[in-house]
């Protein structure tokens, strides 16, 4: 577990991210020759949906119809075919 009072740059440390900023020198570190490559198959898709509250008869937590601000819920396609 991370600490409570842990900072974003730490939580991305714990969880092998590396921390980027903008501009010229932004690209550069381990996985640097994957920038503006494809890494997924283009097949893949990701749908967020909140809806459904089961899935094979097992009760999934967290899903909603509508949310806190009185929005119905709708699926998300958060990647399509590979391309966010």
């Amino acid at each position: 577990m991370l600490p409570p009072r842990s900072s974003n740059a730490d939580h991305a440390q714990y969880l092998g991210i590396v921390l980027r900023t903008s501009g010229p020198g932004a690209h550069h570190g381990e996985f640097a020759s994957y920038y503006k490559s494809r890494v997924m198959p283009d097949f893949f898709t990701v749908v967020d949906d909140p809806r459904p509250q089961k899935i094979d008869g097992l009760t999934l937590t967290g899903s909603y119809d509508v949310d806190d601000e009185g929005v119905k819920a709708e699926p998300v396609t958060v990647i399509d075919r590979a391309s966010s």
